[in-house]
């Protein structure tokens, strides 16, 4: 090793000395967990699978990771690849500002994105199966803000940042009724479902799905996702996620990630003016989604 190398490879052990030891694991969990995403993102990634590619649109609280899960197990036994952009930023990862070729047209299951185009725009929308999986905004709504208000930091493995984010979240949240959290948050949920209504329900190539349907029928839930994939997908396959699918929940607790399923909550926790605004508000989504008022 040369003097010079020498010199760079003590300022080197120097530099990591003052970089927290925390922060270096969570740089490595890091990469570990998004390798799929970064490696594709650099272009270093490819299948050569014939499928469509997917894309899976919802929101938070419509058991969005379940639903992942589901299509992820059914693309990955046919070789189609999964890549979550928007949990990769989510965590820190940086998405390219020009999105013209990040998708491909085939081989790929995309998401689950929660809004729509945030974090990233889509190019053409007509090159892909969409997956629009929702729930009743009004239940939305209800269910998030307990969420918000008991998440628990230590799901962010140590990301100061983002801890920080969640704890103020959260102390924003119990520091309003629930009522009065729903009616200060309707606004951006309102905007998201308008979207997803305006560009992504009407299309030809998109299903839609209700998380309604998913706890009450499972079977018939997923039949219909089944057939719009139209994806060799084994029996055994099918069988498996049949046997997992699990929606009892013996009794509500707040702090859980699944705190209760049964539609219709927003019902049973508003008070009756807030209900009624939700319903004014609400009026034309609830229509073009099939929810009654």
């Amino acid at each position: 090793m040369s003097l010079s190398d020498q010199g760079t490879f003590q300022a080197y052990c120097s530099h990591l000395m003052r970089v927290p030891l925390r922060y270096i694991k969570n740089r490595v969990r890091f990469k570990k967990k998004f390798s799929n995403e970064i490696l594709y993102l650099k272009g270093r990634t490819q299948t050569n699978n014939t499928n469509q590619s997917i894309l899976l649109f919802t929101s938070q609280r419509c058991a969005s990771v379940y639903v992942k899960n589901i299509i992820q197990r059914l693309v990955e036994e046919v070789g189609m690849a999964h890549i979550n952009l928007a949990n990769y930023a989510w965590k820190g990862g940086k998405l390219p500002r020009k999105t013209s070729g990040v998708f491909k047209k085939y081989g790929y299951f995309y998401g689950p994105f929660r809004d729509y185009p945030d974090p990233i725009y889509v190019d053409n929308l007509d090159d892909y199966k969409i997956v629009l999986m929702l729930r009743d905004p009004r239940d939305v709504l209800t269910s998030y803000y307990f969420h918000h208000a008991h998440e628990s930091v230590t799901k962010i493995n140590g990301n100061p940042a983002q801890a920080k984010f969640i704890l103020e979240r959260s102390k924003e949240a119990l520091s309003k009724t629930l009522d009065e959290w729903v009616l200060d948050t309707t606004p951006m949920y309102l905007k998201i479902y308008q979207t997803y209504a305006e560009e992504i329900f009407s299309r030809p190539n998109t299903l839609f799905l209700k998380y309604e349907d998913m706890v009450q029928d499972f079977d018939g839930w997923l039949q219909k996702l089944l057939e719009f994939l139209a994806l060799d997908t084994s029996q055994n396959t099918i069988n498996e996620i049949l046997q997992k699918a699990n929606f009892k929940v013996d009794r509500e607790d707040v702090k859980a990630h699944k705190r209760q399923v049964a539609p219709g909550d927003h019902k049973r926790k508003l008070k009756e003016e807030t209900i009624k605004f939700l319903n004014l508000k609400f009026n034309d989504i609830l229509a073009t989604f099939d929810y009654t008022l």
